[in-house]
């Protein structure tokens, strides 16, 4: 499986068990530095896309007005049938 962890911050997954960990900086064991803001780098989903993207704690650091953009852009990276996880603490909160 490809499995795309975003934001992972401090939070890696193995590669072991198909995981690609990303964040907006260098930290230990991120594979791949990049501002989700800007788009991710990678081609459309089908049919060789990500079986899964993970975005926990994420959305609430980005710009209200770019969250559909990134919503966006985790649907076109997934292959079809693939699954979009994320994980928000209390965004009301923090609109």
């Amino acid at each position: 499986m490809k499995r795309l962890n975003l934001g992972a911050g401090t939070d890696i997954r193995p590669k072991d068990e198909g995981w690609v960990n990303c964040d907006v900086r260098p930290l230990d064991g991120i594979d791949l530095v990049f501002d989700v803001v800007d788009g991710l780098p990678f081609a459309m989903g089908f049919p060789l896309g990500w079986d899964e993207v993970l975005a926990q704690d994420l959305l609430e650091h980005l710009p209200i007005d770019k969250v559909p953009f990134f919503l966006s852009e985790c649907f076109r990276v997934l292959k079809s049938g693939g699954v979009l996880n994320l994980r928000i603490p209390d965004l009301p909160k923090i609109m």
